[in-house]
């Protein structure tokens, strides 16, 4: 509000003001009550003076309770009704104590004063004219019987160019400091807007910030600083110190050389979970503040993922087509091999071992160019409470398999495209079932499904009783054409981190506490996804 027609008044002058009204009431009415000031006050109407008086005195104790500071503000006709409450209450006593000999006139200068503070200028004349004018009629009534009638009426005059001169010098100094004061709170509240804005950008931004003082103490960690580090959302961490973050200790290990040479540092949180920390050093004078940000590695190295293998996939594409003609004739030629009747048996089997790689080849070739045509994905609300047992079903359909489910919450939400999930599921679902039958000759698999405490999103687990990932292939497994099996393609794991990452889930390796094979499926949180 940058007008002064707009302008709210300052709550603590209104304060002052009604504290002031009320003392002045009290005092006029005491000090004639207790005969303090008997020569003085009521000596013309005592009577009328004391119902005034008492009046104006009960009436500022009631004005106080019933209307605060905060509701008069901006409620210019309840102040107007004070202000001219207070001047009829004077112009009263002054009668009732035989005019302006009283000395109660002086009273009014202040009222005027007060006027000022509170209405416009224009205003504030008016009520110094009406004062005025009252002053000069009373005086002219009162002294219509005496001869020095030309005394009051000066002294009456003398007043009035009082409280008029008071109205304008103090009316042209209210409008400047009211001009300036509305002026000052519309930049507070522009202020107060902005900071408003970068504490929600802050706050909702995907990348992780966290503020603090020079001794690293924490200032400011917004939401998804806490989500990274797997600290529970609702938790004050305001002025405790970052070495008590144990995630973050390899960095501040490396404190000196990651601030001075301003490298990054890519630190482990928990299977799944990689980030990167960028530290920016502010230094503006009396203020030192350190600035940490923290990114989702493992969505950079997808962004790199999906650039380098654009190009590879097209030319993956190209060259399996060019490999299946061959591929078809050399498998063609195989099965007529193995028909003939005259071949010997040392042969058949040669035959045998080309035909069974020319179907593991043309595996490989049908899932590269089923890659390379990798429809974009058409998510859709699921409940996968409901989704699983369905699933599950179907797989159990084909031959007997032992699949048990485990559902820790009713209503798990996720978005994400059914066929790809079939399709990640599925390929999940047999690894566990063949490698556990080939660990203890048991094919057994448990899928668990639930929300994360943290960020309540939801999880998928395929569990297995399996060899599990040597510790050194544990970075590997999502390599296309890596396999530790002799039967397998290689890509059955890399399509289906591939199809959870543009679904924007998550898929990760992991040893559960009884020692059994873990491959986890972490999705999005339905209601942020586009």
């Amino acid at each position: 509000m940058n007008s002064a027609n707009n302008y709210d008044h300052n709550i603590q002058t209104l304060q002052v003001y009604l504290y002031y009204r009320v003392v002045l009431s009290g005092l006029l009415f005491t000090m004639f009550s207790s005969g303090l000031a008997a020569n003085v006050l009521g000596v013309g109407f005592g009577q009328l003076y004391f119902w005034a008086s008492i009046i104006y005195f009960g009436s500022t104790l009631a004005t106080l309770f019933a209307f605060p500071a905060s509701a008069l503000r901006s409620s210019r006709r309840r102040i107007g009704t004070l202000l001219w409450i207070d001047i009829i209450a004077l112009l009263i006593l002054i009668h009732a104590s035989g005019g302006i000999e009283s000395g109660l006139g002086y009273l009014l200068i202040i009222s005027a004063a007060t006027v000022t503070i509170f209405v416009q200028r224009q205003l504030a004349l008016a009520y110094a004219a009406t004062i005025t004018i009252v002053i000069i009629v009373d005086t002219v009534y009162l002294s219509r019987f005496r001869s020095d009638l030309s005394k009051h009426i000066f002294t009456s005059g003398t007043l009035g160019i009082l409280i008029f001169a008071t109205t304008i010098a103090l009316g042209y100094l209210s409008d400047k400091l009211r001009k300036a004061s509305a002026q000052s709170e519309a930049q507070a509240r522009q202020v107060k807007n902005l900071l408003e804005i970068a504490q929600n950008i802050v706050t909702r931004m995907q990348t992780g910030v966290i503020v603090t003082d020079n001794d690293l103490r924490i200032e400011l960690m917004n939401a998804s600083a806490k989500l990274m580090l797997d600290l529970p959302r609702d938790k004050k961490l305001y002025g405790t110190y970052l070495a008590d973050l144990r995630e973050l200790l390899p960095l501040l290990k490396d404190w000196e050389s990651t601030v001075n040479r301003k490298k990054s540092t890519v630190l482990k949180i928990r299977p799944g979970m990689d980030i990167r920390v960028n530290v920016a050093h502010l230094d503006s004078g009396d203020i030192q503040k350190n600035i940490f940000y923290l990114e989702d590695y493992a969505a950079i190295r997808q962004q790199a993922q999906q650039l380098k293998l654009a190009s590879l996939g097209r030319l993956a594409a190209s060259i399996a087509h060019e490999i299946r003609n061959p591929l078809g004739a050399i498998s063609h030629a195989a099965q007529l091999l193995d028909e003939s009747d005259s071949l010997p048996k040392s042969d058949q089997r040669m035959a045998e071992i080309i035909l069974n790689n020319s179907r593991r080849v043309n595996e490989i070739v049908e899932n590269t160019l089923a890659l390379s045509r990798r429809r974009e994905p058409h998510p859709e609300q699921l409940d996968i409470s409901l989704w699983l047992p369905g699933f599950i079903n179907e797989l159990k359909s084909s031959r007997e398999k032992n699949i048990q489910l485990n559902i820790k919450k009713n209503a798990l939400y996720i978005k994400f495209d059914p066929t790809h999930l079939r399709q990640i599921l599925t390929n999940l679902v047999e690894n566990g079932l063949r490698f556990s039958s080939t660990n203890n000759g048991e094919s057994a698999v448990e899928v668990i499904a639930g929300e994360q405490s943290n960020d309540h999103k939801t999880y998928v687990e395929i569990v297995d009783s399996g060899p599990g990932i040597p510790q050194k292939h544990i970075n590997e497994i999502y390599e296309p054409f890596f396999t530790t099996d002799d039967k397998g393609s290689g890509l059955g794991l890399y399509i289906c981190k591939e199809l959870a990452e543009i679904n924007h889930a998550s898929l990760h390796y992991r040893r559960t506490s009884d020692n059994k094979t873990c491959f986890r499926l972490d999705f999005s949180h339905h209601q942020r996804m586009q």
